[in-house]
């Protein structure tokens, strides 16, 4: 992995409300999260194994995780093939 790949890596984990609660970072970052898929999937896992969350309490937290991945991953296909030629 390059080194840039890393520290965004750790900016998302930093991110993601893992290491702090989403609610006690500043405004602006608590914004700024809502562009990391990881604070939905972090979300999701505890409020399942921590509150005992069903389907139905956690199902819209796949919607933003589904839109950062329909706009990322045509972006990174299209990244990957032009990167070949």
């Amino acid at each position: 992995m390059s080194p840039y790949g890393s520290c965004e890596l750790s900016f998302n984990i930093l991110l993601s409300g893992l290491v702090t609660p989403v609610g006690n970072m500043p405004t602006a970052l608590q914004i700024l999260t809502y562009a990391d898929p990881l604070r939905f999937a972090i979300d999701l896992v505890r409020r399942v194994y921590l509150e005992g969350a069903g389907w139905q309490d956690v199902g819209m937290d796949f919607v933003p995780m589904l839109v950062i991945a329909a706009i990322t991953l045509p972006v990174a296909a299209w990244l990957f093939r032009n990167r070949l030629t």
